[in-house]
């Protein structure tokens, strides 16, 4: 029996990559835990010893969509962070058993809630003060008394910073359909799943790709 020669060149890297696609396409890779992209209603931990801000916050927070979650102390807040991973947290800096400042180093030591956001409610408009939380890793300072759709305003600004993807290096990565190149790195990846080439194959379709629609000389 006469082996079949397999197809060589452009046509036969079409068709490895288009097979690929076709048995991948039903298969998407996963996605890494916590899925923040996914999440359609984003949780808030509200961290207040004031029932008033607490209550306010929550109302107005659950009315624009997110899920909100309160705790009353540093201890607790600490506690529900770990728990219940929350997206952000909207952290006073006066709480009953520890400064709102002191927590911040500890929110952003610990691997499990050092990437959240943090919004931190300051009792003065003293730049000083607005300063102190932002170096101690707070996102962003709203002070009280607030105007409850400025917090949720900047709530919202923080959440699309965070949810936003992480843009690639420029001139680094070439998409056509289901499949990405990536020059820097030298991948190339079919609906997410990396498959192998060759040098001279992965420099052919580098050409194909940024000369997508154009006639290429042999």
């Amino acid at each position: 029996m006469t082996q079949q020669s397999q197809p060589r060149g452009t046509f036969g890297l079409f068709l490895r990559i288009f097979g690929l696609a076709l048995r991948t396409r039903t298969h998407p890779s996963p996605i890494p835990f916590p899925a923040r992209a996914g999440d359609a209603t984003p949780l808030v931990l509200i961290s207040s010893s004031e029932p008033e801000i607490s209550a306010l916050a929550a109302f107005h927070l659950a009315k624009a969509g997110y899920s909100v979650s309160t705790a009353t102390t540093a201890n607790d807040a600490l506690a529900r962070t770990r728990r219940e991973r929350p997206m952000l947290v909207v952290l006073d800096s006066a709480l009953e058993d520890a400064s709102g400042y002191d927590l911040l180093p500890d929110l952003r030591g610990l691997e499990e809630t050092k990437d959240m956001g943090i919004l931190l409610l300051t009792n003065s408009a003293r730049d000083n003060d607005r300063i102190r939380g932002l170096m101690l890793g707070a996102d962003d300072c709203v002070v009280k008394p607030f105007a409850p759709d400025e917090l949720v305003l900047r709530v919202r600004a923080i959440l699309r910073r965070l949810l936003a993807p992480p843009p690639p290096r420029r001139g680094s990565r070439l998409w056509a359909g289901p499949l990405t190149l990536d020059t820097a790195e030298h991948r190339v990846s079919v609906n997410g799943r990396e498959i192998r080439l060759t040098a001279t194959e992965f420099d052919l379709l580098r050409v194909l790709m940024r000369h997508e629609g154009r006639v290429q000389s042999q």
